[in-house]
């Protein structure tokens, strides 16, 4: 008797044949795509001119535009530490497509937020009020606070200009607190990070010390 044949194409170490498309990575209405193309409308002139104006010498900054696309939409969809951002460019499919499968380490991330607060502040919520005037969150579920709302009732139907501005001013009032809570989540991690440190090195002494000693009486014998 025949076997059943399986539709797989798993091979880890198989090279891919043909480039890939980073737009064909999500569906054609995926919030980053949408975030992505705001962004390109938005004037970044505040940012790039700070870039622009240091010594051009030493590593390549990362495109502010894919840098607030990348924030925005982390915030967004509720992950808020610069660690989960830099993993989720290696691990997520939107941040991915968002940075261009480029991997920017967790102190790119916070450094880039910390740097242009006020900038960033702005742009975020120019960001939600061209969403909602385009439609572009009309009937999409964003993560506010911790907890997933919806836009709009029903994505069919027309909203309108006093929808709009309750839309508008509820999520505006959210993207406000986006950036402290990104700055008390890494603040937290760091934290953490240097007290599993500071174990590590004292269990690490522990060890040297009782190496030591040993060594100490292995010589005396």
């Amino acid at each position: 008797m025949a076997t059943k044949q399986y539709r797989s194409n798993l091979d880890l170490h198989q090279p891919l044949l043909l480039p890939v498309r980073l737009d064909e990575w999500l569906p054609e209405d995926h919030l980053a795509y949408f975030v992505a193309e705001v962004v390109t409308e938005l004037d970044l002139g505040p940012i790039t001119r700070r870039i622009q104006s240091r010594d051009p010498r030493g590593n390549r900054p990362f495109d502010p535009a894919q840098m607030v696309a990348l924030l925005f939409y982390g915030y967004a969809t509720g992950r808020f530490s610069s660690r989960r951002l830099a993993r989720a460019c290696i691990e997520d499919v939107p941040c991915r497509v968002l940075m261009g499968s480029l991997t920017p380490h967790f102190t790119a991330i916070a450094t880039f937020r910390r740097e242009y607060l006020s900038e960033l502040s702005e742009l975020f919520g120019q960001i939600v009020q061209l969403c909602v005037r385009a439609g572009l969150i009309e009937g999409r579920d964003v993560v506010l606070d911790g907890t997933k709302i919806q836009a709009n009732a029903s994505r069919h139907s027309a909203m309108s200009h006093e929808r709009m501005l309750e839309v508008e001013k509820r999520l505006t009032d959210e993207v406000e607190g986006w950036l402290k809570r990104a700055a008390e989540a890494d603040a937290a991690e760091d934290k953490a990070e240097e007290e599993r440190a500071a174990q590590k090195d004292t269990a690490q002494s522990e060890v040297d010390r009782r190496l030591s000693r040993r060594e100490r009486i292995r010589a005396a014998r």
